[in-house]
């Protein structure tokens, strides 16, 4: 049955993977080096020797959108190398004479297995694994920084002038491959690219039309990259926001093929780099308009890439759900503590009972200031969950993380990003989450304290929002 089940994402007949046949439409004078050439049904750009391809290239079919990215031997697939497949499942291992032979990755339908092939057919012609298991999450152990350079906009029937770039914010989100890979049809995988960043690869038609299907995906920022591994940074690029008719760009009856609009941050990445932008990665991509040096008109940036473990990806009902069973569990939890609580508490009468209650608070500390207002209070505060009665602001950091955890779509075994201290009105925030060395604590003015003023300048604690005397 497993063998079965991977077969079936190359069920559909499949142009035989030969990567180099028929005439190049370019010349190959001297046979050696990084060419770009078109065969019967696609398109392979990468390392030639002896005019065949040798060493490291890609390869695309037009027909289906599948591609090959790794090593060449006398123009096979030989060595490590990726298949992306049109329904955006890929494998990533070693080939032999264009066969997948040993172990590798086989990502299906979000999922990570490792598999073994024996190298006895194409997957063109039906290769299945031999052996597969559900792999470990995939994990980045090196810091990478990824240069870019942003993309403008404007109008390409106007002179081109220096770019507009204020479409080019800083976003902090997970990768995304688009489906097909260089996004010149309507993505087979919409719902994967909602709120990350979308990468494609450059050519087969406009940025405008990759941007079109990327932003109507709901990706929040689009990465292009290159498919020259020889290239530098030489150019810019501008995302026309004209008619598409003057990028001669085609559109399947239907389609919406009216003047794209840029909403999103847009980045071009040299096609050497695309080891390091892994799917399912959490990035950070930021720019430096003031960057120094920079040539006229040239915005530049960088993706940065942090050592993390790439956690599956979940539907947002998915993770919505599993938030509020989390939520309900925790709540039973604590329920359940405090009654016991309670009762040894009244069993003891201990003189110390108040502070020991205290401690055994969801954020450490936070029931102290209810306890101080009465028992019933603080039973409030535990029981209330993301509202803990500590304070407004303490409640919508709370719930401000709990949203940017779903959001991304990852759940990190982490502590909270802040708790709150021994002062009731003063909230810390743990420096690894700081901007800057200086963002070390935030206080909160307390209304009581104002209104009440006192020896210390001490206030009440404010009780939970909602109730009568809320502050």
């Amino acid at each position: 049955p497993a063998a079965a089940a991977a077969a079936a994402p190359f069920a559909s007949p499949q142009p035989s993977p030969k990567p180099f046949f028929g005439t190049p439409y370019q010349s190959l004078d001297e046979g050696s080096g990084w060419r770009k050439v078109e065969f019967e049904t696609g398109e392979y750009e990468g390392e030639f020797k002896d005019k065949k391809p040798h060493g490291f290239g890609r390869s695309l079919w037009h027909s289906t959108g599948i591609q090959y990215h790794g090593q060449f031997e006398n123009q096979n697939f030989e060595g490590k190398g990726t298949i992306f497949f049109d329904n955006g499942d890929r494998f990533e291992g070693t080939f032999s004479n264009h066969k997948p032979k040993g172990p590798g990755i086989l990502t299906m339908g979000g999922k990570r297995y490792e598999v073994t092939y024996d190298g006895e057919k194409r997957f063109s012609d039906g290769a299945v694994p031999v052996t597969q298991v559900e792999a470990p999450a995939e994990v980045i152990e090196t810091e990478h920084r990824v240069t870019i350079i942003g993309i403008s906009r404007g109008d390409k029937t106007a002179a081109f002038g220096l770019g507009n770039y204020s479409h080019c914010k800083g976003v902090e989100a997970k990768l995304a491959l688009a489906s097909p890979l260089r996004a010149n049809r309507p993505l087979k995988n919409p719902q994967e690219l909602d709120g990350k960043i979308a990468i494609v690869q450059r050519g087969s038609c406009s940025f405008a039309k990759k941007l079109r299907y990327c932003q109507a995906a709901g990706a929040v920022a689009m990465i292009v990259l290159g498919c020259d591994n020889s290239e530098k940074y030489t150019q810019v690029f501008q995302v026309h926001e004209g008619d598409p008719k003057d990028d001669n760009d085609d559109f399947e009856p239907g389609e919406d093929c009216s003047p794209v609009k840029v909403r999103i941050p847009m980045a071009f990445c040299l096609g050497g780099f695309e080891h390091m932008l892994r799917p399912g990665a959490f990035v950070r991509l930021h720019y430096f308009p003031k960057a120094p040096n920079a040539p006229p008109g040239w915005l530049l940036g960088c993706v940065f890439v942090h050592p993390q473990t790439l956690h599956p990806d979940m539907t947002r009902e998915e993770g919505e759900k599993l938030l509020q069973e989390f939520l309900l569990v925790r709540k039973a939890e604590r329920r359940q503590e405090v009654l016991n609580l309670e009762r040894d508490l009244a069993a003891r009468h201990a003189p110390g009972g108040r502070e020991e209650f205290a401690d055994k608070e969801f954020m450490r500390g936070a029931a102290a200031a209810a306890a101080a207002a009465g028992k019933g209070d603080a039973c409030d505060a535990v029981l209330d969950g993301v509202s803990l009665c500590m304070s407004p602001l303490c409640a919508v950091l709370l719930e401000d993380y709990l949203a940017g955890q779903l959001g991304s779509m990852t759940f990190a075994a982490v502590d909270l990003p802040f708790h709150v201290g021994d002062e009731p009105h003063k909230l810390q925030v743990c420096p690894m989450f700081s901007l800057s060395p200086t963002a070390a604590a935030i206080t909160v003015a307390s209304p009581r304290a104002a209104a009440a003023g006192g020896k210390d300048g001490a206030a009440p604690p404010p009780r939970r929002p909602g109730s009568s005397s809320a502050a």
